[in-house]
């Protein structure tokens, strides 16, 4: 038995699922009973989460996709609603970043493309999803955007942080939009994370040094961000809507 049995049963769709930060939300709602769409670009990892989700006793599956690709999200969006039979929950957790660097040192190529895999990636999921929300008179949206968004990291970038801050903007509107319809519209924004990608290029020491600057004096682990997801999809959490929950370890500034 979970946490939160109401989410037993329920149907969600969570893009960025093949890694970090996602793949512990798909693992974390898939443990409360819900059937969950785990939507990726990478086919090979995306068969292990598959596999992973199934073996909770769920109807979970992989679907691969591009999410900056009206299309591929159209097609993605509609074959997991099909086979979901619904969609209660969305989560946007894909983006991320090539590398930091300066405004300067980017081009409008890698302007527009950290636009659309952080933030056009959202809306195309979030426009597909709440119409059916609303119908139904219940959902949960929850946006992952960055601590970047709220607070100067010089470990990203400018344009990711434009991004995940506009994600926030994205986040608030819409909750206003959808809230007389029992839909809550959320956002995390995530301090520096363990994940996959965090472990291959962080050294012990740079691991170290960094948690110096974090008050609770450690990085977080994916499934600790995963844990607030999972409470903004509950019940519980049914009269908060249009926030952002920054999950930083006490990094609340510069």
């Amino acid at each position: 038995m979970g946490l939160y049995p109401e989410l037993r049963g329920k149907k969600a769709v969570v893009s960025g699922a093949t890694a970090g930060i996602g793949r512990s939300i798909a693992t974390l709602l898939a443990g409360e009973g819900a059937d969950v769409a785990a939507m990726g670009r990478d086919m090979e990892r995306g068969t292990a989460v598959e596999a992973q989700l199934r073996e909770m006793g769920t109807d979970s599956f992989f679907t691969c996709c591009e999410v900056s690709s009206p299309e591929e999200v159209d097609a993605a969006y509609k074959d997991a609603a099909d086979r979901l039979g619904t969609v209660d929950i969305l989560v946007n957790c894909a983006g991320g970043f090539p590398r930091p660097a300066l405004v300067s040192e980017y081009s409008v190529a890698d302007w527009d493309d950290l636009m659309n895999i952080n933030l056009r990636s959202a809306f195309l999921l979030t426009r597909l999803a709440l119409p059916g929300m609303v119908e139904r008179k219940w959902g949960r949206v929850v946006n992952i955007s960055s601590g970047a968004a709220l607070t100067v990291s010089y470990l990203t970038s400018s344009i990711y942080a434009a991004a995940k801050a506009g994600m926030l903007g994205f986040t608030r509107h819409v909750a206003a939009e959808v809230a007389q319809y029992g839909v809550t519209v959320n956002a995390t924004a995530p301090g520096l994370t363990m994940s996959e990608r965090i472990a291959k290029i962080y050294t012990p020491e740079m691991t170290a040094d960094r948690a110096k600057h974090i008050p609770m004096g450690r990085l977080c682990q994916p499934e600790e961000q995963a844990y607030t997801v999972v409470f903004l999809c509950s019940d519980r959490a049914a009269y908060i809507t249009g926030v952002t929950i920054s999950i930083s370890g006490g990094m609340v500034s510069m």
